[in-house]
């Protein structure tokens, strides 16, 4: 039988593009899909010499990982000094740091920083990489999927599930199995170095490629598989997939652009977000289809997807045409690589097209491995060839490289750079024209950018620096005001005399290529920089605009070796003398202070930093020394509690204005002290530590201490001065405070009538006087309250946050705002977990400082004094708890779909502070304080004119609260999240109640009886077993005094029992005797002919005979009456 076949190739990335699909192209960045009919365009060569890789050795596995080469002799190599992304080294003249963009160490089990190893071995389930930033599982059956772990974010990815080859048109969406064409693999599953291959079809596998960063996924065609002429007719070709995103998490395009349920077609960048917090867990960048042997041979991929909630289908796909005839350079590959750390080297472009339409096209992405460097101009239709591309329509056709590198801590005190350079290694270049080609760098400035791209007015100055990390975008706009023109802008017209030049000379050899900083100014801007708080570094890597330069490839991160990349990653390298480490360890936290109610235990923190180390050797621990001066008293001695190491390897590099502390510039611990409840007095303390250093250097908190750990208490080495709070004496107060009691709390992710049983106690306190709330937590009702069903089911644990904008009364839209001191989140340390808080938190406002923190209160989670009445009372109504119905102390009832009920101030009198606003039932202005409060953990309070507003007041969905990335955020608000679930989050349980109650901080006398709420009324029923009745009973005083329950005081119940006629009965044994455990209920004494047979009633109609009825009930336990050989006498 003879067949018509047509060729057609196509290459796919899909490990992450399971994990992370949503929908990854470069947009508008890369030539249409029409504009390839030009046929002009050919894709095949380009002019010149081409230093073409051989095709038979890009597709052997490695042999041996391509794991980083040391940028110098590792027997010179500072060991002690690494950190994530740096090696230090000892040279004759002094000291050498290599700066990676991208992770080289990772952290063992032992706690030390070792070399990555991304080498693929065996394991009893498939094979495994676990020597990595991140953990990689791959199965033995490739539907099975890659399993990727991030103990960082607590995410499990999964991806390639049920991998196929689909082709389908543009008419409809209905993949065809490619499967039932294409000749079967005869090859082996197998690994190599850090490549996993599963074997398709005969000439077809599926590649993984673990890196530093992420997956890389590939799916290879070596050679154009034959179709029958049928097939061959498709309109698109694609690897379909399915993968699973990690527990609450969402896909997103335009990095804050939620994919819903349902199909999307998508180019462009895709993001992974945790849907409670907003931060990225992973992203996908644009599907690039590429040539594993002539590079310039690239073209865009689209996404289609299926979104259904965290389950994702993905088919990845190019148009059919283009995968065929001589527009494919094979093996090809289509690569849209998942990515678990945000990208910290790139690509920007900019080119401008010209046919029947004119189009000018900009972008700027990061990269998983390689980028590329060209810039050509082409000088007419005559003369097409402009260096990058054959293409006659392409014009100014421009690509440049970026990396990111972050100096800070890099340098001791009193160091001196004395060169630095930027080392690339150049593995692919198309010769092109036979010339000298320069390329140079330069620091990526904050651009200002107008006008038209063709003739665009820009701005950069020199004390503004650009993130290259923060944007990811492209554009098809001819206005020179777009994003991404402004990030290209960054490179293309930065300053040139802070330009930094390095030589590619002909012939054109692949290498290492350094780009020295010579200029003195430039070097002295690094130190500064390197010393900075912020630390990082924008370069821009480009060829010098006065040049043109054919396609050329850069190595950016470590990979396989495609393109000879393996293991020749891009690195800054600083060389340095001097520098002594003349300093303690840098310590920050928002101090606590003022005054407080508050007689409790208290957990401390702090951050520590120092190049050296803190010192933790018995007797120098670090701690924080306190004293106490009672009231009236005098002050004792200082006390030293030594402060518990919590830190582990995904506390670095935090910010206070997300975590409350700044942890300065290198590697560093959190640490947590705790000082006991003092009674009624001044509180004094102040945090001490001092580093590894040989020199012993001390640093405390408050600055100003000196000497050692074992004497920095003497009178010449205290700090001047110390922080304190005082303790108030609650019985003289005439203060009030405002307490709200939640009975009912669910934040399981899952509504209550669906299985959501993680019900617990959330109380808040606030008192007049002072700038402090406390939430206390009573979850020993439900195991683990945020986390449903087991103990690690539910990851929103890790959304406990306060946050404050003194400019906003309610909800606010902050999209795009810079941060202020004024608008700022802090967030909790150690105190989360799937079980709850490991204790009550304090949240307390600095008014010196203007900013928030949290301390921990008491050693485990309870509410010491609940509340169980109140001023204004909400509970349920609930029947179906899907409509969240409820009433209120006036009987009124309200609808609440969504879950949001505002709670008002309980007293007129009551003026609390939240930071620098008022708390209060009547502001005075008109407005109105409530605290709304949501089945979600989500709680915030709102100013309204109302007294009484509706929940539509509030804001309930808490997928509106959860982006927060860097300074920059979507939506601000004065509140609590507390285990925040997605949306909306579990529904209360059906019989909740909220109580707000002001009262007195000052004790008064308990003359309130204890209060009864029967919780099993008993009712009618044919049962006679045993009966258990239970109720609430609680004290409510104010505060409450507690129960008596000694044996002789307790609770005690009495109760009665009636059974009618001829019982016995009493109040002790239900009423019934022995000797009353069988009645006459009915008798008759008549004779068959009605003639009375009973003398007392004489003659009566009815049923002739004489009988009666006897009805048993009971001996006093409702058990059977034995009845043998009782004689009935009747008289």
């Amino acid at each position: 039988m003879t067949m018509n076949v047509t060729k057609v190739t196509l290459t796919g990335s899909w490990f992450f593009l399971t994990i992370l699909m949503i929908g990854m192209s470069w947009g508008s960045a890369l030539p249409p899909a029409e504009a390839i009919d030009d046929e002009s365009a050919s894709s095949s060569t380009i002019e010149g010499d081409n230093d073409y890789i051989e095709s038979s050795s890009v597709m052997d596995l490695p042999s041996e990982t391509p794991n980083v080469e040391y940028a110098m002799s590792p027997d010179s190599e500072l060991v002690g000094m690494r950190d994530s992304h740096r090696k230090f080294f000892k040279t004759d003249e002094g000291y050498s740091v290599a700066i990676y963009p991208n992770p080289i160490h990772y952290v063992s089990d032992d706690g030390d920083w070792e070399d990555i190893d991304m080498t693929i071995i065996p394991n009893q389930y498939g094979w495994e990489v676990t020597e990595n930033t991140f953990e990689t599982m791959f199965p033995l059956d490739v539907n099975d999927g890659v399993v990727i772990t991030d103990d960082k974010t607590d995410s499990v990815v999964i991806t390639g599930i049920q991998p196929e080859i689909v082709l389908f048109d543009n008419l409809t969406f209905s993949t065809q199995p490619f499967k039932e064409i294409a000749a079967p693999s005869m090859e082996q599953t197998r690994a190599g170095g850090n490549v996993m291959r599963y074997p398709m079809f005969e000439g077809i596998s599926l590649d993984y490629t673990v890196m530093t960063n992420g997956v890389k996924q590939d799916l290879v065609f070596q050679h154009e598989p034959f179709l029958p002429v049928g097939e061959s007719q498709a309109a698109w070709i694609g690897l379909k997939e399915t993968m699973i995103l990690p527990f609450h998490s969402g896909l997103f395009a335009d990095e804050y652009d939620q994919l819903e349920d349902g199909f999307h077609e998508v180019q462009g960048r895709l993001s992974i977000r945790d849907l409670t917090t907003g931060a990225e867990i992973a992203h996908i960048a644009p599907p690039d289809l590429y040539s594993l042997t002539d590079q310039t041979i690239r073209y865009e991929a689209t996404y289609f997807l299926i979104v259904r909630g965290e389950n994702i289908e993905v088919v990845t796909a190019v148009p059919m045409e283009w995968m065929t005839g001589d527009k494919a350079v094979y093996p090809m590959v289509l690569d849209p690589t998942v990515k678990i750390l945000q990208g910290t080297s790139g690509y920007a472009y900019y080119y401008y097209m010209q046919s029947w339409w004119t189009r000018r096209y900009t972008g700027f992405y990061d990269n998983d491995y390689t980028w590329s460097l060209c810039r050509g101009v082409q000088r007419s239709y005559s003369y097409p060839y402009d260096g990058c591309t054959s293409g006659s329509s392409y014009r100014d056709y421009i690509y440049q490289g970026w990396h990111k590198f972050d100096m800070g801590g890099t340098l001791l005190p009193g160091a001196t750079i004395t060169g630095a350079r930027i080392v690339q290694y150049m593995g692919y270049l198309n010769n092109g024209v036979d010339t000298k080609y320069m390329m140079d760098a330069v620091i990526m400035r904050d651009c200002s950018t107008s006008g038209s791209t063709a003739s665009p007015s820009v701005s950069c100055p020199s004390n503004n620096y650009l993130d290259p990390t923060s944007y990811r975008g492209s554009t098809s706009s001819s206005s020179a005001s777009s994003t991404a023109f402004k990030y290209f802008a960054s490179i293309e017209y930065a300053d040139n005399s802070h330009s930094l030049a390095g030589y590619l000379k002909h012939p054109n050899t692949i290498g290492w290529k350094n780009i020295s900083m010579t200029d003195p100014a430039i070097v002295t801007e690094l130190g500064n920089r390197a010393n900075s708080s912020q630390g990082w570094i924008g370069f821009g890597i480009r060829v010098s605009k006065n040049d043109t330069m054919p396609w050329s490839n850069i190595c950016a991160i470590n990979t396989r070796d495609t393109y000879r990349c393996g293991g020749k990653t891009t690195y800054l390298r600083l060389d340095y003398t001097g520098g002594v480490d003349n300093a303690g360890p840098m310590m920050d936290m928002t101090p606590y202070e003022g005054d407080t109610y508050l007689d409790r235990e208290r957990h401390l923190y702090t951050s520590m930093v120092d190049v050296s180390g803190v010192d933790t050797t018995s007797g120098n621990e670090p701690g924080l020394f306190y004293r106490v001066t009672p009231s009236g008293g005098t002050a004792s001695a200082w006390t030293k509690v030594v402060a518990d190491d919590i830190s582990d390897e995904t506390n670095t590099r935090w910010a206070y204005d997300t975590y409350g502390l700044n942890s300065g510039w290198r590697s560093q611990g959190f640490y947590k002290a705790t000082i006991p409840a003092t009674g009624v007095g001044l509180v004094e303390y102040f945090w001490a530590a001092q580093d590894a250093h040989t020199n012993v250097n001390l640093a405390t908190m408050p600055a100003g201490g000196s000497g050692t750990m074992q004497n920095v208490t003497d009178v010449a080495n205290m700090p001047p001065s110390v922080y304190s709070y005082d303790v108030l004496d609650t019985t003289t107060s005439s203060d009030d405070k405002w307490i709200v009691m939640i009975d009912g709390m669910n934040n399981a992710p899952y509504q209550y009538t669906s299985g959501g049983r993680a019900i617990h106690k959330d109380q808040m306190t606030m008192w007049e006087g002072t700038n402090e709330v406390l939430w206390e937590f009573d979850g020993s009702g439900c195991g683990y309250c945020w986390s449903g069903d087991s103990e690690t089911s539910y990851s929103d644990a890790k959304g406990w946050n306060l946050r404050y904008d003194e400019g906003c009364t309610s909800f606010c839209y902050r999209w795009g705002q810079s941060y202020t001191s004024s608008r700022h989140s802090v967030s909790w340390l150690d105190a989360v977990g799937n079980d709850g808080p490991s204790h009550n938190l304090l949240y307390h406002w600095n008014g010196d400082l203007e900013r928030w923190g949290v301390i921990g209160v008491d050693d485990e989670s309870k509410i010491a004094e609940p509340i169980s009445s109140g001023d204004y009372t909400y509970y349920s109504t609930c029947t179906n708890c899907g409509g969240w119905t409820y009433s209120r102390w006036d009987s009124s009832t309200s609808y609440a779909w969504n879950r949001a009920i505002p709670v008002r101030v309980g007293d007129t009198d009551f003026i609390g502070n939240f930071g620098k606003k008022t708390v209060a039932q009547n502001q005075g202005d008109g407005d109105f304080t409530h605290l709304c409060i949501t089945s979600n953990g989500f709680h915030h309070f709102i100013d309204r004119s109302q007294e009484n507003p509706s929940w539509t007041s509030c804001e309930y969905r808490s997928y509106n609260v959860r982006y927060m990335t860097n300074a920059r955020y979507n939506y601000m608000f004065n509140g609590f999240m507390h285990g925040t679930a997605n949306y909306i989050g579990g529904t209360m349980s059906p019989s909740w109640t909220i109580y707000s109650k002001v009262s007195p901080i000052k004790p008064l006398p308990d003359t309130f009886p204890p209060k009864a709420e029967d919780l099993a009324k008993l009712g009618d029923s044919y049962v006679t077993s045993d009966r258990r009745v239970t109720a609430m009973i609680s004290d409510d005083g104010d505060p409450p005094s507690g129960l008596d329950v000694t044996t002789a005081n307790g609770p005690t119940l009495t109760y009665t029992a009636e059974y009618g006629m001829g019982q016995i009965y009493d109040d002790t044994s239900c009423g019934i005797t022995a000797a009353g455990s069988v009645i006459v209920s009915e008798w008759n004494a008549v004779s068959s002919s009605n003639s009375a047979t009973d003398t007392h009633f004489g003659t009566a109609t009815g049923n002739g005979g004489d009988w009666f009825e006897l009805t048993v009930v009971g001996n006093g336990s409702f058990s059977e009456v034995d009845m043998r050989n009782w004689v009935i006498t009747a008289t």
